[in-house]
């Protein structure tokens, strides 16, 4: 943890790490809250922390034999059946609102010529 402290410009708080027993594990656990209140107040230093903790821990089981030595950390996005882009999402807006004025009838507006 010491290290990723100094690497991110923090060495201050390493002896306030210490006491707290913050292992880079932990970090990945805690909240943003969490880590602000051990003096990490800057969102930048803050995602910067949790990324190398991350690969700290990544590095970590591939050296103790739990991690493909091909594969690094991976991202899974995936779009479900449901969500649309935002044109798509308009489109289908259009079509409904044109179908249904098509079939709304206006009482107000029928006595009148077109």
């Amino acid at each position: 943890m010491e290290d990723i402290l100094e690497k991110l410009g923090l060495p201050s708080l390493v002896s306030k790490f210490r006491r707290e027993r913050i292992v880079p594990s932990t970090i990945l656990s805690m909240t943003d809250d969490d880590i602000r209140i051990l003096g990490i107040e800057a969102i930048g230093d803050l995602v910067r922390l949790r990324v190398m903790c991350r690969e700290y821990e990544y590095e970590e089981g591939n050296a103790a034999g739990h991690g493909s030595s091909n594969s690094g950390p991976s991202v899974v996005v995936s779009k479900t059946k449901h969500s649309k882009t935002k044109t798509e999402a308009r489109s289908t807006l259009k079509s409904k609102t044109k179908h249904l004025n098509s079939k709304t009838k206006h009482p107000e507006l029928e006595n009148e010529a077109p």
